[in-house]
């Protein structure tokens, strides 16, 4: 390690990392490739500046830096390992590593994206960035060089380099100015004269350019060099993005032109509502609800008159001030009595979050505006430790901010920071060198900023303060002293015994228990708001908001009833980037269609409550210990009869802990605030006393018949295993259907029972609990799981044999694994028999059969098994089973080509799917429209659905089998309407899917699929590749007959379309067609005839051509239906009106890689069943180019639902590739430090 210009070498050791490459170096410092002693792999960033050069303002930066990484924790944002300071060197932060390129590395290289790839990669840059404002963080240098694109077709990306990062927690003096940037991407309010204060919606700016940029390919204002884009910035005069790109929608132009509005309050009013609005952008694009490319470019940008008439809108992200006037008014008063004498020192004392913070700063604001004192203002901070006098350098580098004020005070401030220097110039200097005479010699700086020499830091600051406030009365503000070192400590300490009678008022806050030891001191207790301030609060933060919403909000969240001022901000935050809330158009809060019951409060709330528990006095958390073991509510009267505690002791300990907001009670109950604090009071519990209490908790529960769920948990804790492993089953089988508490308690059932010694009794348990896990689940994911669980239990009787074989038929079959699947199915079904008692098993195996063959591709046998399985479903009342058996029967019929009973079937599927408002079978249904889509050849009802379905999968958080079916016909039907870059993506994202999910399903179709995608864009060898693919996967016994005949239909069109043998082209397309008609697919028979025939004509075999023609033109008459062939819808309104065929237009653009062709459907979220509706004549939007459309009238219009799927719900939680994904490899040198402005 060393200084100056020489940096750290390959093999040096930095605390617990060694450095192994050099990744890229800038103006900062440089960020290093490095491995802890544990082996993990890590990005080491570490500053230039050492001890001795660091001015105050570089530390304050580079303290922003890691306090910004401490407070965050998000998928899209570079996870912090650790920090540190290293002599000699200087502060380092040890980051993840991110494999990927840069998008502005990413944006050169392929030039402008698509709508839809656009769109999406900016929701995760918004969500990253809505996470950091919920926070407190402002990024303030958002550009595509710092941000990595770990995986484009998730998308996953990492946000990087929070160097120039503000965090809005703490107080920032009125002359708090935005310096710096890069040019850019930097909001025009900091480019102008006086520039601007730090504002959330300066980062929406940035990322509004970003969105032009992706969408257009160039930044939207141009000019010739710096000073004249600076210049265009700051006035407005950027080229419209209409312009810039013809092909963007309306909507992305609309989005544009508010985040990049040269007044910030016409920009959208928070970042989470920024997120709401590219979701439901992201799925109206989807759902091809977006104009023609080849329309005229036109402006959506409102002219200026309306511009600067429209409204304001409400930053979201601003809180108001309530309940604590009374503690303001006092403050301000001793404030003001500085001014003729001195003021005792007050140290505010709160828990975290409590409002310490945000009363210091109205009362510095007030303070600062009345021109009252000299403010001078610091916070210590986690890190303080790593450096001496840390608070204390950035406290006097606010005096050098007074120097700067007009008039006498300025030059008063002055005069003092002068008369300091001629004493003690080699201090002042070291400690900060902007109110010194130069940097000074590094070894002195270096030993006085050592904890020694506190006492002569001590002096200085008293004669620097004194002397100021001899003409002008001063106030010393130091927050989060619990953080503060040793060093600092002392000082203020010295300090605050030291002023006599100088016009000076040392103020501080602290979390108890009170380190600070100041002479004179007063405390001011903080404690929580009372309930109507606290509603007052919650209030103000809704913007007027219903009330209702409100108290549904604290039902479900009972911490915002607290009265926590910070806890509920941050939680009402939370909720609406997560989608739980929402904004309207006026900003108030609504409520999203996201289930509040699976909210999860931030871990900066969380280890807030933790420290609050740690905090109560011994003998109320002893109480609250065993309160904690009755559960997360409880009532008084189960406490008392335990006969542990007394009366008197119990209402201490509940009235401590509802000071500390961790219980609130209620008239009926109290209730924990969050599940933290039950699992932090429980650790602390005696251990030797436990289980008593629990089995006392059970008796009395059960004396009062309490619900078997809370029952279980306290018999387990009490030993009785078999007794609490039955309580979890029956609470699991009573639970209400969708009760998502009814999967943990099947899973804790079998997990309890699997430490028993075998009985009959045990193996009923663990096989009616693990079969009804696998009925709730398989279909969502987690199948290998599921598998094992499975494989592990026994049958002993038919009616557990039936049982278990349908268990491992249905997780076989959603594994793809489908002999299996059928192995187990018929083994079920024999052992059934006739037995009216085992006809649920039967149901559910046949089923299975059903859906084997459906995914094998022989549709009329999996027609027969299906009608069979409803039947037996709707006989035995098991409307679960039956809504997903109906759907797919009504998928296996359209596929035979009774396309009018495959929509009969699956309209009665979506009704009850409504019926039971159960998310899965919900999801269900789209699958259904989207896979008859493809059948009827209805490539709207197809873009519509597959669109419908990925929202309503994002919005409930599902994954598994739906979705990568979902996202695989997603890309199919994109491709149908012309968006072929759309088609690759999703389709290779549904690839990508199924291999982390773990199933076979779909693969070998996702292969034929991309194989045609290649051929359109004229990739021929490309494409072959994919459709050999497609034959091998689709072949064998887990294969896909419908995937074969794709590959081989593919595989005859590259040979036709490359005038390779006639023979061989016929050989094709006639095993291809006889496979087909063996298998009963005779809708897509209908595609491969034509198909067929254009590829005998390409070779001129036009005898053969017109024979298959005719066979054509036949089925299609017995189907009552036509298709519009292989190639995809011409994107190009004026080439469809002047008659041009897809198969020429196509071929045309062959020598194109990516297509932005786009089109137009007026389309609106819809529910299932309303999906399936029949058009009449009037609807012929599709037929508006008639005698050139290339398909008839669809038999389906997309028409308004009684109720949403949640298309306008907002932001959504993490998805599942990244819940599932890891992340390693290398970061790029982007650290690059840019020039300030």
């Amino acid at each position: 390690m060393m200084e100056g210009d020489r940096w750290l070498e390959r093999g040096t050791r930095v605390e617990d990392y060694t450095i192994e490459d050099l990744l890229g170096e800038g103006g900062f410092g440089a960020v290093f490739r490095a491995r802890s002693d544990a082996g993990v792999p890590a990005a080491l960033k570490v500053f230039k500046t050492t001890t001795a050069e660091l001015t105050a303002e570089r530390l304050i930066s580079q303290q922003n830096e890691i306090e910004a990484l401490l407070k965050l924790d998000h998928p899209s944002l570079i996870q912090l390992y650790g920090y540190g300071f290293v002599e000699g060197v200087g502060f380092y932060l040890a980051m993840e590593l991110a494999a990927g390129e840069t998008l502005d590395a990413y944006l050169e290289r392929v030039g402008a994206l698509d709508t839809l790839e656009a769109v999406r990669l900016m929701r995760k840059v918004a969500e990253a960035l809505a996470h950091c404002h919920a926070r407190g963080v402002l990024h303030l240098d958002l550009k595509p060089s710092n941000i990595v694109i770990v995986d484009p077709h998730e998308p996953r990306v990492k946000v990087l380099d929070f160097g120039l990062a503000t965090l809005t927690s703490s107080w920032q003096p009125d002359d708090t100015r935005v310096t710096a940037g890069t040019v850019g991407y930097m909001a025009p309010e900091c480019l102008r004269s006086g520039r601007a204060r730090p504002d959330p919606r300066m980062d929406l700016y940035a990322l509004g350019t970003i969105l032009y940029e992706l969408v257009s390919g160039k930044l939207p204002f141009e000019g010739r060099g710096q000073r004249t884009i600076m210049m265009n910035r700051t006035v407005g005069e950027m080229v419209p993005l209409r312009e810039a790109s013809p092909g963007a929608p309306p909507a992305i132009a609309a989005l544009v032109d508010e985040l990049l509005a040269q007044d910030p309050s016409q920009r959208p009013g928070s970042a989470a509502q920024l997120c709401a609005r590219l979701k439901e952008i992201y799925y109206d694009t989807l759902r091809g609800a977006e104009p023609d490319v080849e329309r005229g470019p036109q402006s959506t940008r409102a002219p200026p008159s309306v511009r600067t008439s429209m409204p304001p809108r409400h930053n979201t992200e601003e809180a108001a001030f309530v309940g604590r006037e009374s503690e303001l008014s006092l403050l301000a008063s001793r404030v003001l009595g500085t001014t003729s004498r001195a003021a005792a020192p007050v140290v505010i004392v709160g828990d975290a979050g409590i409002g310490k913070s945000r009363l210091v700063s109205e009362l510095l604001n007030v303070v600062e505006q009345d021109g009252a004192a000299v403010v001078i203002y610091a916070r210590c901070r986690e890190l303080s430790a790593l450096m001496p006098y840390s608070p204390l350098r950035e406290a006097l580098s606010r005096v050098a901010a007074a120097t700067r004020r007009k008039g006498i005070t300025g030059a008063l401030v002055q005069a003092a920071i002068d008369a300091t220097n001629d004493e003690d110039a080699e201090l002042l200097t070291a400690l900060v060198p902007e109110l010194g005479r130069g940097l000074g010699d590094a070894d002195v700086r270096r030993t006085l900023l050592r904890p020694s020499s506190a006492r002569r830091v001590a002096e200085l600051v008293r004669r620097l303060v004194t002397r100021i406030a001899a003409d002008l009365p001063v106030l010393v503000a130091i927050e989060d002293l619990h953080w503060g070192d040793e060093a600092t400590l002392a000082v203020l300490e010295f300090l605050s015994g030291s002023l006599g009678g100088a016009k000076v008022f040392l103020l501080g806050t602290t979390r108890p228990p009170l380190r600070a030891a100041w002479r004179g001191v007063e405390l001011m207790d903080l404690g929580p708001l009372d309930r109507e301030e606290n509603a007052r609060l919650l209030a103000e933060f809704a913007r007027g908001g219903d009330e209702s919403i409100l108290r549904e909000l604290e039902r479900h969240v009972p911490l915002l009833a607290a009265g926590n001022p910070l806890f509920g901000i941050q939680v009402i935050r939370n909720l609406e980037v997560e989608g739980f809330v929402g904004r309207t158009a006026f900003g108030t809060l609504c409520l999203g269609s996201r289930n509040l019951a699976d909210y999860r409060a931030p871990d900066s709330i969380t280890e807030a409550l933790r420290r609050g528990v740690d905090s109560l006095m011994p003998e109320s958390r002893e109480v609250l210990g065993v309160a904690a073991l009755l559960g997360r509510s409880f009532l008084r009267s189960d406490l008392r009869a335990l006969g542990i505690f007394t009366l008197d002791r119990i209402d201490r300990a509940l009235e401590e802990a509802e000071t500390r907001c961790l219980v609130l009670d209620e008239p009926t109950s109290t209730s924990f605030v969050h599940d933290v604090v039950l699992e932090q009071l429980e650790r602390r519990a005696v251990r030797a006393d436990l289980r008593q209490h629990h089995l006392r908790i059970a008796r009395q529960l059960e004396r009062r018949g309490a619900d078997p769920g809370t029952l279980a948990r306290h018999l387990e804790r009490a030993g009785e295993t078999q007794s609490a492993a039955d309580a979890y089953l029956t609470a699991a089988l009573e639970s209400p259907a969708n009760d998502p508490g009814a999967g943990p308690k099947l899973h804790r059932a079998i997990e309890l029972v699997a430490t028993l010694p075998a009985s009959p009794e045990q193996r009923r348990i663990q096989l009616v609990a693990t079969a009804e896990l696998v009925r709730q689940r398989c279909l969502l994911g987690g199948t290998e799981e599921l598998h094992k669980l499975v494989e592990r239990c026994t049958a002993d009787t038919p009616a557990a044999s039936a049982m278990l074989g349908a268990a491992l038929a249905r997780v076989h079959e959603v594994r793809g694994e489908l002999a299996e699947a059928r192995k187990h199915a018929e083994q079920s079904i024999a052992t059934a028999g006739k037995e009216p008692a085992l006809e649920r098993h039967r149901c559910a195996a046949t089923n299975v059969l059903g859906r084997v063959d459906l995914a094998r591709g022989f549709v009329e046998q999996a027609a027969r098994s299906l009608a069979v399985g409803s039947s037996l479903a709707e006989r035995e009342g098991d409307l679960d089973e039956l809504c997903h058996a109906q759907g797919l029967y009504g998928v296996a019929l359209g596929r035979t080509g009774d396309l009018d009973g495959a929509e009969r079937e699956i309209q009665a599927a979506a009704h009850l799917a409504e019926q039971l408002a159960d998310p899965a079978r919900l999801l269900g249904a789209w699958h259904a429209c989207a896979l008859l889509a493809e059948a009827r050849y209805d490539w709207d009802l197809g873009v519509s659905s597959t669109a419908q379905l990925l929202a309503y999968a994002e919005e409930h958080k599902l994954g598994g089998h739906y979705l990568c079916t979902g996202t695989l016909y997603a890309g199919r039907h994109q491709f149908h309407v012309g968006h072929l870059h759309r088609a690759r993506m999703l389709v290779t994202n549904a690839l990508n899917l199924a291999r982390l999910v773990g199933t076979n399903l779909g693969r070998a179709l996702g292969q034929a699929f991309l194989g045609d995608v290649h051929l359109v864009e004229g990739h021929l060898a490309d494409a072959l590749l994919s459709y050999e693919r497609a034959i091998e996967q689709g072949s064998g016994p887990n294969g896909d007959e419908q995937a074969v005949c794709l590959g081989l239909l593919g595989r005859m069109h590259v040979t036709a379309l490359r005038r390779g043998d006639p023979r061989e082209v016929r050989r094709l397309g006639e095993e291809a067609t006889s496979r087909i008609i063996v298998s009963g697919q005779r809708a897509l028979l209908l595609g491969a005839l034509e198909r067929f025939a254009e590829s005998l004509a390409e070779v001129r075999l036009g005898e053969d051509a017109a024979s298959v023609r005719a066979r054509h033109e036949a089925l299609a008459h017995s189907l009552g239906t036509a298709n519009g062939g292989f190639w995809p819808r011409i994107p190009d309104l004026d080439a469809r009106a002047a008659g041009m065929r897809a198969r020429d237009y196509w071929r045309s653009k062959q020598a194109r890689s990516r297509t932005s062709g786009q089109w137009s459907l007026p389309t609106q979220a819809v529910s299932p069943s309303r999906l399936l509706t029949t058009r009449g004549p009037q609807n012929t939007a599709a037929a508006a180019v008639a005698p050139t459309a290339q398909v008839m009238p669809s038999r389906t219009v997309l028409a308004p639902a009684p109720q949403s799927v949640g298309l306008q719900s907002t932001v959504p939680r993490t998805g599942l590739l990244e819940a599932l994904a890891t992340v390693e490899g290398f970061v790029p040198a982007l650290f690059e430090e840019e020039a300030g402005t």
